[in-house]
């Protein structure tokens, strides 16, 4: 069944493009999941189907999903935080920064701060994990 699904998102939906933007969250939450645990059999096609998806919306399009859905849903949290840590890439300029954050840090640090607050110590460490490596700091 999986399989089957992933295959009709891929066919149907990602060439529907900036369309898919009204109803982006749900459906980013929907597919998320299978990246709950990385030894499943689906996380390599699941990764890959939102990355085809984030390119087709648009990249602070599809962040903006992407931190709204780690803000609100915290069943949503550990396959998210996931694919963060596989598909973010180390913010080196304000550009990154800004691409990465969708120009609404209050939305990042909401989310992160909801996600350091989880009672999962999997979600908390990994939440952990994304602001050292992928978050810039001052290191005078």
């Amino acid at each position: 069944v999986k399989n089957s699904l992933l295959e009709l998102y891929e066919v149907y939906l990602v060439p529907l493009g900036v369309e898919l933007i009204p109803s982006l969250r749900p459906l980013v939450l929907s597919i998320i999941l299978g990246l709950e645990e990385e030894s499943s059999d689906y996380f390599i096609k699941v990764n890959n189907l939102l990355n085809r998806i984030k390119q087709a919306v648009g990249t602070s399009e599809f962040y903006d999903a992407i931190w709204t859905g780690l803000l609100i849903s915290p069943h949503h949290r550990l396959a998210i935080i996931n694919f963060l840590l596989k598909n973010i890439p180390l913010i080196t300029s304000n550009q990154d920064l800004i691409e990465i954050c969708v120009n609404n840090t209050k939305l990042v640090s909401s989310a992160l701060s909801a996600a350091l607050q989880d009672q999962e110590q999997l979600v908390v460490r990994g939440s952990l994990e994304i602001l050292l490596k992928h978050f810039p700091t001052d290191k005078r």
